[in-house]
């Protein structure tokens, strides 16, 4: 992309120059290019990882951070992420509800979540009380916020 990230600086002492104007043999500056332009990608590389890697880092401490729960399921109501502020109002850990059916803390029938999806699907968002059940068995009312999970052009659960 012709962005320059640096420099390459070779030296010789005084008594080693050519007697010509060309510093390099062509075979020498092809190499020295060569050298250079796979510098320039490693760095470039690293670059955006370290870029990346901020951003992930940042991302990751809001969800671990945020009091509001996160979740994702598939297609099939099974919860495939949920944030670890589940812990503080429900008492479950992630790795507890993570795998495990939307309607197994509901209470809520599979033919009703059915129902729920089709129009999550239908309107691409919707907003509902459920009532869940915490690790000690106290029901809890919560709403949620649902949104259609949609890869290209497919419903593949909610959000």
């Amino acid at each position: 992309n012709q962005k320059v990230i640096g420099q390459i600086e070779v030296c010789y002492s005084f008594d080693q120059l050519p007697a010509t104007d060309q510093i390099f043999l062509p075979e020498e500056s092809n190499l020295l290019f060569s050298i250079a332009v796979k510098l320039g990608n490693f760095i470039s590389k690293e670059e955006k990882k370290s870029a990346f890697q901020a951003s992930e880092e940042k991302y990751k401490d809001l969800i671990e951070n945020i009091s509001d729960v996160i979740y994702t399921t598939d297609n099939h109501g099974n919860i495939t992420f949920i944030s670890p502020s589940i812990v503080r109002l429900l008492g479950y850990s992630p790795e507890e509800i993570i795998g495990k059916n939307f309607s197994n803390f509901t209470g809520e029938t599979n033919e009703h979540l059915k129902k729920r999806f089709q129009e999550i699907k239908d309107k691409s968002e919707l907003q509902s009380e459920y009532q869940i059940l915490s690790v000690t068995g106290e029901p809890y009312w919560m709403r949620f916020s649902s949104k259609a999970l949609i890869i290209e052009g497919q419903f593949v659960g909610v959000k």
